[in-house]
């Protein structure tokens, strides 16, 4: 456990305040992760002084830009620092009181669960757990409705259920909550190097000695990315004491060395325990007169994180030397403190056990009562008959205005439909009129040149008739206006012709294009050749060089 605490306090002491690796979220978002990391380095004495600067340059942005989720979670962050320096009995009780009215009416389930999970862990870390536990498993729930997993301050949650999964020794929940923290984005306090390292402590107590060695050594490479020396010599320390629990006394010996060594001021009640570890090490090698300069006591008091990690190795690594010394009694001295104290551990440890599930009888102690309060009121059936009747009628409106809407929308179909075909039948009846058109001039042209032929002396003159025969042609050839006006006819009775027929044949010519149109309308060669200004002829060997070169074009024209 003693590694484990040393991860936050070590990244609180070396780090600055900053936010990396967020570009996926909004700047409102990550400023209530600024606040959220602000305040979990809520330690120590004279917050105000330390805090309340940044506290009040962020209100000022905040109110500037209107964000009204910052400044909840400020007002709510402010008053939690005030309640943490207040002395009196009375002004605690204060702090508090307005904390949960703020609590009760903010429309933030976010800032709630916040609330939640920092009271359940004040309570934790005062071992009233009893009350700790629902608190942390209330804010549990609001996130998993609203935003854990998907909110910037996420990583904040994963770790401190890990802590607490930990604490009541399932490691395996613990291991969970540390492999999803590593998918979020780090911050100023929880950092990759830190959680490799809890990771590797999870599988350590399971014995899943090669996964804890892979997380060790992922948390060293992610401490020299951070250039986190002390940090990567921890690490190299927990690496040295798996070598040890694994028997493997020699390798594990210069990274516990180098760990006391770089440690002794940077994190002493780690180089203490390293110490022990080393001397256990030395006189499982026989090392007696080496160990021994390692078996001194601290010079300082061991704080209460350390607990029960350095006890346990202090009592066990001292009477394995005192026996291995042949000095029996003191050896068996410090066996009865070892039996002793693992004795205190089991009982703790049902203690635990007992309180989650006497906080789970009384939660379900609660649901019972209400549910009970609830079948007592009088007025219960009335209310619910009410309810119902409401719903019921709420149903019929909808289903009745879901039915006008099918209904309205099935008119409105039909009603375009109707459009559409009296377009086409309309575009049909432009197209035919202009064909009839064209073939009367057409016929009109070959009666003007038979006549011009064949009658010896013509009705009239030859200039006469010449002029009105190139007149009638001008009249039907498709000049690019005419071809205009007429595509965009013909497009009106044949959809998506011109647009499916460049898809399929991109290299047609502008005249191939036409003369295709034209094969869709029954008409004769003369005519054709008449729109296009060509011969019979032309028009005859255009289609068999079409046909020859594209064979389905003329037979399976594209609709």
């Amino acid at each position: 456990m003693s590694r484990l605490v040393v991860v936050i306090s070590w990244v609180i002491m070396s780090s600055t305040l900053q936010l990396n690796a967020q570009q996926a979220f909004s700047v409102k978002q990550k400023r209530v992760r600024f606040l959220i990391d602000l305040s979990y380095q809520f330690v120590g004495n004279d917050l105000s002084k330390r805090y309340q600067s940044q506290l009040d340059s962020v209100q000022k942005v905040a109110a500037n830009e209107s964000d009204e989720r910052s400044l909840a979670y400020l007002e709510v962050i402010q008053l939690r620092m005030k309640k943490e320096e207040a002395t009196q009995e009375k002004e605690i009780k204060r702090y508090a009181a307005q904390l949960e009215k703020i609590t009760k009416i903010t429309p933030y389930d976010d800032l709630k669960a916040y609330y939640f999970f920092w009271r359940g862990s004040e309570a934790f870390d005062n071992k009233d757990y009893t009350t700790g536990l629902p608190l942390l498993f209330k804010a549990r729930k609001l996130l998993e409705e609203t935003y854990y997993g998907k909110y910037p301050p996420s990583i904040y949650y994963y770790i401190g259920f890990f802590s607490m999964y930990y604490f009541f020794e399932d490691y395996k929940m613990a291991a969970l909550q540390c492999q999803i923290a590593l998918k979020e984005p780090p911050n100023a306090v929880f950092s990759p190097m830190g959680i490799y390292n809890n990771l590797g402590l999870c599988y350590l107590k399971m014995k899943q000695y090669d996964e804890a060695e892979k997380a060790f050594k992922q948390g060293i490479d992610a401490a020299k990315v951070q250039k986190h020396y002390n940090f990567e010599v921890l690490l190299r320390g927990n690496l040295g004491n798996l070598l040890r629990l694994q028997g493997k006394y020699k390798e594990a010996l210069p990274y516990l060395y180098e760990e006391a060594r770089v440690n002794e001021k940077a994190i002493p009640e780690n180089a203490v325990i390293s110490r022990f570890y080393i001397a256990n090490a030395l006189i499982m090698l026989d090392s007696l007169e080496k160990a021994r300069t390692f078996l001194r006591p601290p010079t300082m008091p061991m704080p209460i994180w350390t607990y029960p990690t350095y006890d346990l190795i202090h009592y066990e690594t001292t009477a394995l030397y005192y026996t291995k010394m042949g000095n029996f009694s003191l050896a068996s001295r410090f066996k009865d403190s070892l039996l002793t104290l693992k004795d205190s551990l089991k009982i703790k440890l049902d203690y635990k056990k007992v309180v989650v599930l006497e906080s789970s009888l009384q939660a379900e102690k609660y649901i019972n009562e209400r549910r009970t309060l609830q079948s007592d009121v009088k007025n219960e059936r009335i209310v619910r008959n009410v309810i119902i009747g409401f719903l019921f009628l709420l149903f019929l409106g909808i289903v009745y205005w879901l039915n006008e809407r099918g209904k309205q929308e099935k008119r409105l179909q039909m009603e375009k439909r109707q459009r559409a075909e009296e377009m086409l039948r309309h575009a049909n009846q432009q197209l035919e009129q202009y064909l009839v058109y064209i073939k009367e001039k057409n016929v009109l042209i070959e009666q003007i040149s038979a006549q011009m032929k064949e009658e010896e002396e013509p009705k009239l003159e030859p200039d006469v008739a010449e002029t009105t025969l190139n007149n009638l042609q001008k009249s039907i050839l498709l000049t690019e206006k005419d071809w205009t006006e007429f595509k965009s006819l013909f497009e009106q009775v044949f959809p998506y012709f011109f647009e499916n027929l460049s898809k399929k044949y991109p290299d047609l010519t502008a005249a191939e294009v036409r003369l295709t149109a034209l094969e869709k309308l029954n008409l004769t060669d003369r005519v054709k050749g008449n729109m296009l200004g060509i011969s019979a002829d032309s028009v005859k060997k255009t289609r068999y060089r079409l046909r020859k070169k594209y064979p389905t074009l003329i037979e399976n024209t594209p609709l």
